[in-house]
């Protein structure tokens, strides 16, 4: 997938399976599908966006995640 190709609907399904949150991502192609996990409710919402930025060949700003994951604590 491409950049341009971002628009359109995009289907997650998340379960949970013992402490982690499972998430599987069909892209708007209808063809790709990706999954992803995380611990929190939080967290499963930031790798999905993560893993469609990823697979849509989004570079992910390594400084904003940093940011973010900051101000988680603060």
């Amino acid at each position: 997938m491409h950049e341009e190709e971002i628009t359109g609907y995009w289907k997650v399904r998340i379960f949970k399976k013992e402490d982690w949150y499972i998430a599987k991502i069909w892209a708007n192609d209808g063809k790709s599908h990706w999954f992803t996990q995380g611990r929190t409710k939080e967290e499963i919402l930031e790798m999905i966006a993560d893993c469609i930025m990823c697979g849509c060949s989004i570079k992910i700003s390594w400084w904003n995640k940093i940011l973010s994951r900051l101000m988680w604590f603060r």
